[in-house]
């Protein structure tokens, strides 16, 4: 499912952030989705059920690790940017 981060990290972070949502009410949002579907994964017995319950997993990740890594960026001095990443 990599396409899948791909696509989230190009076109769902970009457009919650245009929304006027801060960082720390995504972070909270997507730690939700990640709970959630956890919790869904607990229930799957079959495998279209498991990549059911991984959709929102990877979406979640992804904005996740997305908006983390640009709060990092923000906080940090210019020189020490790559060093960072």
């Amino acid at each position: 499912m990599p396409e899948c981060s791909q696509i989230t990290q190009g076109l769902v972070v970009g457009r919650l952030t245009k929304l006027g949502f801060d960082d720390w009410t995504v972070i909270s949002g997507s730690t939700a989705a990640l709970c959630l579907s956890y919790g869904l994964l607990a229930l799957v017995h079959t495998i279209s059920g498991f990549c059911l319950a991984c959709l929102p997993m990877v979406v979640a990740g992804a904005v996740f690790s997305t908006v983390i890594q640009a709060m990092i960026t923000k906080t940090v001095r210019m020189e020490d940017t790559g060093k960072l990443l």
